[in-house]
């Protein structure tokens, strides 16, 4: 019974093994896995990885193995046994060889039945593994599902008030926002900048409670978001992230997946988003230069920059009030993300934009921008009024890369002090 026991682990130790390997495969196997690996020189590292996961699960493999076979030879042993003293028995007991055959001959049965009793257990134990790792799952905390009814209509308007909120991804972590407060007028375009690790990515997630709500409030047209049904809240506004994934199916299917818009308005929206020619500027064909062009699942078959676009063309199509994008422009250059832009103002008039953005130029003509710092709003206002406070968001704009051009067109064409601090 212990090499029963010590099967069963076994057989857990195969499967964390195995699903280890399948997930560094298909981590490599994504569409920026082996380009990005080569970029930051990583191929010996990933190749040595693969060595050492390739190793792990092919010695849970054949120590699996070598324990069946020890179980088959106790086994064999037992009923060798089993069979020498049933002899013995018959012997000693001066049975008839009518009496003493029919001995000897359910004896030899007897490895045959042990074996099948044994596997049979080490069946019920190794699925029992499975069971364990069911009722795991099952304890793994549920999203609410209640919530108030909410008209139709909402978000009509697309104000946002953010109170005094603090979020976090786990209980047991430090919060990722704190106290931030804000509000956003319909139809306004925010950006929201700050450093690496501010917390610009968080407030998106805590937008479509994502992440826990701790204390503070968002509201929406002033209706708590707290209090709405989340499937209602998430499908209401429409949220762009940085890694975009498409799901397998046509070109038309993936910008209108409820087929509610004609042909001619699809590729009107491509040629503004610069995604639907017949010859591009190189002199080769542009990828989508009919509708029924084929997306593979994840968008492999296309570039990062041009799944960032479809994902924002959906978004110009679906019309939400409200419109979070997540660095959704980090893969396209400046001039794109200007055309972008602009798309955005025609397409969405009467939408609520929020944006974040790693670059500032994205954000210099915005209504408002939100600076956010260790999880903290620290400067919210007009990027002309920031500017001129020569504080948090000026020193973001004076240490960027492009900031003389970036000073003016914040300033509207004043000249500005060339410093860095």
């Amino acid at each position: 019974m212990r090499l029963v026991s010590v099967l069963r682990r076994l057989k857990t130790i195969r499967q964390t093994a195995a699903s280890s390997l399948q997930q560094h495969v298909t981590a490599v196997q994504t569409p920026d896995g082996v380009p990005t690996v080569r970029a930051y020189g990583m191929s010996a590292f990933f190749i040595d990885r693969m060595h050492e996961l390739i190793d792990d699960n092919t010695s849970s493999i054949w120590h699996m193995t070598l324990c069946r076979v020890m179980m088959d030879l106790q086994l064999g042993m037992l009923g060798a046994l089993f069979v020498t003293s049933s002899c013995l028995a018959v012997c000693l007991a001066g049975a008839d060889a009518g009496t003493a055959g029919v001995a000897l001959s359910f004896a030899m049965q007897f490895n045959a039945t042990m074996a099948g009793f044994l596997k049979r257990i080490a069946t019920v134990e190794s699925g029992l593994s499975s069971v364990g790792r069911i009722a795991e799952y099952s304890r793994v905390p549920q999203e609410p599902s209640s919530g108030i009814d909410v008209p139709e209509s909402w978000p009509s308007k697309g104000g946002i008030q953010v109170k005094g909120l603090t979020a976090g991804y786990h209980p047991g972590l430090p919060a990722a926002l704190n106290g931030v407060t804000f509000s956003i007028k319909p139809r306004e375009r925010v950006g929201v900048v700050g450093r690496t690790g501010a917390g610009k990515s968080s407030l998106t997630l805590a937008l479509a409670r994502l992440i826990d709500l701790r204390q503070g409030s968002i509201a929406i047209d002033d209706i708590d978001i707290s209090t709405v049904k989340l499937n209602v809240l998430r499908r209401r506004i429409l949220i762009i992230p940085q890694g975009p994934h498409l799901f397998a199916g046509s070109l038309r299917s993936t910008l209108d997946p409820h087929g509610t818009h004609d042909d001619g308005t699809l590729i009107t929206l491509l040629k503004r988003l610069r995604l639907h020619a017949t010859t591009g500027e190189d002199g080769t064909d542009m990828p989508f230069t009919n509708l029924s062009f084929t997306i593979e699942d994840g968008g492999r078959n296309i570039s990062q920059g041009q799944r960032q676009l479809l994902c924002l063309a959906s978004a110009l199509l679906s019309r939400k009030r409200i419109v979070i994008m997540d660095e959704a422009t980090s893969a396209l250059d400046m001039e794109t993300d200007v055309a972008i832009q602009a798309a955005i103002r025609e397409g969405l008039p009467d939408a609520t934009v929020v944006v974040v953005a790693h670059r500032l130029a994205t954000v210099a003509g915005f209504d408002k921008v939100l600076v956010l710092e260790d999880g903290r709003a620290v400067e919210f206002g007009e990027p002309r009024e920031l500017y001129l406070r020569r504080q948090h968001f000026w020193r973001l704009v004076r240490c960027s890369s492009d900031q003389e051009e970036l000073a003016e067109r914040i300033m509207g064409g004043e000249s500005s002090r060339n410093s860095c601090e």
